[in-house]
């Protein structure tokens, strides 16, 4: 079942009978799904339990399937999606969406159980704003630090205690289980930073980085964040037709598509948390470019604990000044040239990083299930 007019799948939707309101998936578009997905996919095959799948974009291809436990709605992201949302009657809802109540999107006037996924291993108090997840119910974190930095919040804020899980992170399963089937090609680099007015590819920084890789004869595929295109949407084609005359330079924009990341040896990031899924996921270095660091929370230090993101750039390749670009192209022929001994290095911190490392599709499934029965 699928519903693209907005409206109509809004109607469609509240119509729908209270078994498929008891889990209801809240994705704001077809990105969402790369973190959404696997636990959803265990869900309604694994556990029978149907789904009702809200997204923001009529062209999520989520809207195209037809499994017999999903229904999909486009919901567009105004105010259908605005009033369906506050008016929701639902036993839980699952998002990876922060900063629920905060702005347009509500949690509802009505009793629903709110449970976030989160989609990046970085710390909760320092990338994110303030009371980002203050309005869920339960949290479904990626590791020890999430609960460490969740708990101390509460404790300093006063806030009410919320549950956490011991999920992990799909998308790092998903990159492992991949690499392990391919051995990466020599002379293969992504490059794939994040976004804002810091990041590297939205600054001179990013070109210089280019065109230093094609001078030392690099193939190189540039991954622009989703949030990046939307800010400047007409970069993907300045950059190909600046640089990918020659045919060695490839930006993508489509980032369901890793094949670019099986092919590569090392990634080459800024504070990302695709830096952390390359690392740790594929077990293979990344060269961080030491940009001011993104931060949504100007107290985080308030809380007594260092995001997991500083502490981590070190220990997964090369960090290198930005003024200091001269050293980018020796530090990645060294990386390339070591790619192996690092897999064991980064595996171990995978480990001690990650909840269910290779299952955490089934420990968050295996809750929700139990959750709304």
């Amino acid at each position: 079942m699928s519903r693209r007019d907005e409206k109509s799948a809004a109607k469609a939707f509240k119509k729908s009978n209270a078994d498929w309101r008891r889990l209801v998936v809240f994705a704001e578009g077809r990105s969402d799904y790369a973190h959404l997905g696997p636990v959803v996919e265990r869900l309604i095959d694994h556990h029978d339990i149907p789904i009702s799948y809200l997204t923001g974009e009529a062209d999520d291809p989520v809207l195209d399937g037809d499994h017999p436990n999903l229904a999909a709605y486009n919901i567009g992201s105004g105010s259908v999606r605005n009033v369906l949302l506050r008016d929701l009657r639902a036993k839980m809802l699952l998002t990876t969406t922060p900063d629920f109540d905060t702005f347009a999107v509500k949690r509802s006037l009505h009793d629903v159980h709110y449970v976030y996924l989160f989609h990046a291993v970085v710390s909760t108090h320092m990338v994110y704003r303030p009371g980002a997840f203050d309005a869920f119910d339960t949290v479904l974190c990626v590791g020890p630090h999430h609960a460490r930095e969740i708990r101390a919040a509460e404790e300093r804020g006063g806030g009410r205690r919320r549950r956490l899980v011991k999920h992990g992170y799909g998308r790092v399963d998903a990159l492992a289980a991949e690499a392990a089937t391919q051995v990466p090609e020599p002379g293969v680099v992504v490059v794939a930073g994040s976004w804002g007015e810091n990041a590297f590819m939205e600054t001179p920084v990013g070109r210089t980085i280019l065109e230093r890789l094609l001078a030392a004869d690099y193939e190189v595929i540039v991954r622009l964040h989703p949030m990046t295109k939307r800010r400047l949407p007409e970069l993907a084609f300045e950059l190909s037709r600046d640089y990918g005359g020659d045919g060695r330079l490839r930006v993508e924009t489509d980032m369901r598509d890793r094949s670019s990341l099986l092919r590569s040896s090392v990634l080459i990031s800024d504070w990302s948390g695709a830096a952390f899924d390359y690392a740790l996921g594929m077990t293979r270095p990344v060269i961080s470019i030491d940009t001011p660091a993104k931060v949504n929370n100007p107290h985080w230090a308030d809380l007594g604990i260092d995001p997991i993101e500083r502490q981590l750039r070190p220990q997964i390749g090369r960090v290198i000044d930005p003024a200091g670009l001269e050293a980018l192209v020796p530090a990645l022929d060294d990386l390339q040239a070591s790619v192996a001994d690092w897999k064991a290095a980064l595996t171990e911190r995978r480990d001690a990083t990650i909840y269910n490392v290779g299952h955490s599709a089934e420990a968050a499934a295996t809750w929700l299930a139990a959750a709304v029965r």
